[in-house]
């Protein structure tokens, strides 16, 4: 049985990892309960995030 050096074995295994992980991912993304539980309430705290900010900036540039 030849020898396979650690290097390489840690490397498959990480990119199966990534792979296994980016999959569950993007399986788990399609699913609209999902989309209601997370999806929904992330784009209503980027929403009001991108408000504050743009206030902020508003405000900044009044007084520059």
């Amino acid at each position: 049985m030849p020898f396979v050096s650690l290097t390489v074995l840690l490397r498959v295994a990480g990119g199966l990892a990534a792979f296994s992980g980016f999959y569950f991912c993007g399986c788990d993304a399609h699913r609209p309960t999902y989309r209601e539980k997370f999806l929904t309430e992330l784009t209503d705290e980027l929403s009001a995030s991108f408000s504050a900010r743009a206030e902020y900036l508003r405000l900044r540039g009044a007084t520059a």
